[in-house]
Order: C-alpha cells, then structure tokens, then sequence
C-alpha cells in the first residue's frame, strides 16, 4: 500500500522528469563537478585554492553577484572556508558566522545558498542545500516554518536539515543532491507549482 496518493504521484512525476531530461542542465551545473569540487575542499588542498576555483564554487552553488564576490581576497576566501569546514566549533556557530552580515568570516556576495552548497559538497550524506526551491517546496508541501525566518542562522540551518531529511525519507530520495533536484523540480515543473495554491498539503 502506498504512503498517500499524493506522496506516489509527486514521486513517479520526479522520476519521470528524471527519466525525460528535464533536469539534465540543472543537475549538470549543479552536481556533475562535485568529486573535483570535493577536492579542492579537502583539508591539505584548500591552502592552494585558486581564485578561479573558488568562482567556479560561486558559481555552480547558484551565486549570482560574481562582481561583488571578486571583491573578496583569496585569502579571506581560504580563511572562511577553513573556519567553515574545519573549525571544531558546532556547526550552528560555523553557519552563523559565514552567513549573518555582522559574522567574522562572511564573504561578500555569499549567503546561505552558498555556504549550504559548500558544506554539502564537503558532507554530501549530511548536509544539504538551503535555497530558494527548498524554501518555496516547503512551503508547497505545507511544512514550511516560520521559525525558518527569524533566530540566529546556524539554528535556522539546523531546522531546515531536518526538513531536507523529511522530504528524502518522504519521498525516497536516494540522496540529499536528489532532494536539491526535487525541490528545483517541485517549485518549477511539477502539478504544484502551476499557480495552483489550493492544492492539498501533505499529510504528516
């Protein structure tokens, strides 16, 4: 018996998009570098990270003021994703202080989007990637928080993996990329995202 109606249809029409290319491109800029970028993140490699390589990381997480991220030194950039990464503080700490606006290791141009990304890339079975799409297929899906908006950044990170983790396990996502993919599916291309806000929440 399946979980819901809802459930087995929004699964089918993510795999057949899968099947079809409709995400080809997406999927392609998204994920298809992410051994090499995984890489360039590693510990002993991220002292030699290029100021090339790191915006090709901009530019693959969905930034899109590449103008004002060339601002930052490669220095800086080094030293943030060091702290990011490496850091032995909580997680939450980590997050906070490379995305709020007063945070000591916040790079111009950057936000969540990115540093999520970065993480993800480093983590990939950990975590996984706040966006645009990911707040906006909470919200179609009806498990959007308000907690999501307000509070420190790390906490509101924390919250939104869990959510990540919801829809994988929801859905049978293989992995948290896929869950990228279906939240960029789900707000784009899918029966929910035509303008139809009537349409039944999930069930929890």
């Amino acid at each position: 018996m399946r979980q819901s109606t809802d459930t087995y249809d929004l699964s089918s029409a993510f795999g057949r998009a899968i099947a079809d290319g409709t995400l080809r491109t997406y999927a392609q800029k998204k994920f298809e570098r992410c051994p090499e970028f995984s890489v360039w993140l590693t510990e002993d490699m991220l002292p030699t990270l290029s100021i090339e390589q790191s915006l090709d990381l901009y530019k693959c997480s969905g930034g899109r003021n590449t103008a004002v991220f060339k601002t930052n030194t490669i220095a800086d950039t080094r030293d943030a994703l060091d702290f990011l990464l490496y850091d032995t503080i909580k997680l939450e700490g980590r997050f906070d202080e490379c995305v709020s606006d007063v945070g000591a290791y916040k790079l111009h141009g950057t936000g969540k989007e990115f540093v999520s990304y970065l993480l993800h890339l480093r983590y990939p079975l950990l975590f996984g990637i706040w966006n645009q799409s990911s707040e906006r297929a909470l919200k179609l899906l009806g498990w959007y928080t308000p907690d999501l908006r307000k509070g420190p950044w790390g906490i509101r990170y924390i919250d939104m993996l869990d959510l990540l983790h919801r829809i994988q396990y929801r859905f049978q996502l293989p992995n948290l990329a896929a869950v990228d993919q279906f939240n960029y599916w789900l707000t784009r291309f899918s029966p929910m995202a035509g303008g139809t806000k009537s349409t039944t929440k999930m069930r929890t």
